[in-house]
């Protein structure tokens, strides 16, 4: 069984190894910061709805915001 292959990526020269974790966490660290805040909005929002005793029905859309914002994670923690 053939494992799945990713494309080949360019190397990148750095002239020290601190430049180079620097420029993996400006890379990295701005898209953890906003999915961070997504999330962290989606989890408040479906925590109000349980509180107030919202019907799963209405609670719908926030479950769907937590999915997209947990998706959008996983994706981010790959390409890392």
């Amino acid at each position: 069984m053939d494992s799945p292959k990713k494309p080949p990526v360019k190397a990148v020269a750095h002239p020290d190894p601190q430049s180079a974790v620097d420029a993996v966490l400006e890379a990295w660290l701005p898209r953890l910061i906003e999915i961070n805040e997504i999330l962290m909005a989606a989890l408040v929002k479906l925590r109000d709805f349980y509180l107030a005793g919202t019907p799963a029905v209405e609670a719908e859309e926030a479950l769907e915001e937590v999915k997209a914002a947990l998706d959008r994670a996983a994706m981010v923690q790959k390409s890392s």
